[in-house]
């Protein structure tokens, strides 16, 4: 038997792979939530094989909600269902772990095959979405992204909000000279000259 969680921002999807999904023989919807901030105590409750899960979640999004879900519980398999066909967001889908990505065009047939396949650790995607994947080339930013350390992350956020340098050191307790060497480690990780470009590609890359 295959036990499935379901995530998604909008109970009517939720509803509807449920009744998608009610007479298959081997796979089971044990869980369902509508935010992501409930996913981890949820698993904790019932064994879950597979999350179904949307990127427009909150509070965090789906992407953001992944690493913790498995640092937590590895042996989860994500499998993505959103209307979100944009090859950047694909890419890091597949680099936090995802095995599988599509979309909510998906038919029943494909969407009970891809459940079968991730089932067996056999990565899946839609035609569309892999189509799209295949063309994608990473920029230098996004490759880089993933050297960005949790305090270099904590810093571009108050960066964002406007907050000036020693008033960040004064919120986290450090100098401004230590908060001014971790914006300088951000633009050259980032590829950026200045804070309003810092901000900018912050902001595309969902890291804020």
């Amino acid at each position: 038997m295959i036990f499935i969680m379901i995530a998604d921002d909008h109970q009517i999807i939720i509803d509807g792979i449920k009744l998608m999904l009610e007479d298959s023989e081997n796979i089971k919807v044990v869980a369902e939530t509508n935010t992501s901030e409930d996913i981890i105590s949820k698993i904790a409750m019932q064994p879950v094989d597979i999350i179904i899960l949307d990127i427009n979640m909150q509070p965090l999004n789906g992407l953001d909600i992944t690493p913790k879900i498995l640092k937590k519980y590895p042996h989860i398999k994500i499998m993505y269902l959103t209307m979100n066909s944009d090859p950047k967001f694909i890419y890091k889908a597949t680099k936090l772990g995802a095995y599988g990505y599509l979309l909510k065009n998906t038919g029943k047939a494909e969407f009970i095959e891809a459940i079968q396949n991730v089932a067996k650790s056999i990565p899946y995607y839609n035609d569309e979405v892999r189509e799209s994947l295949e063309k994608y080339t990473p920029s230098e930013n996004e490759v880089n992204i993933k050297n960005i350390t949790k305090r270099e992350l904590e810093i571009l956020k108050y960066v964002a909000q406007g907050l000036t340098s020693q008033q960040i050191a004064d919120i986290l307790l450090i100098t401004g000279k230590t908060v001014e060497t971790h914006r300088s480690n951000l633009m050259h990780k980032l590829n950026v000259r200045n804070t309003i470009e810092l901000v900018k590609i912050a902001t595309a890359e969902n890291l804020i």
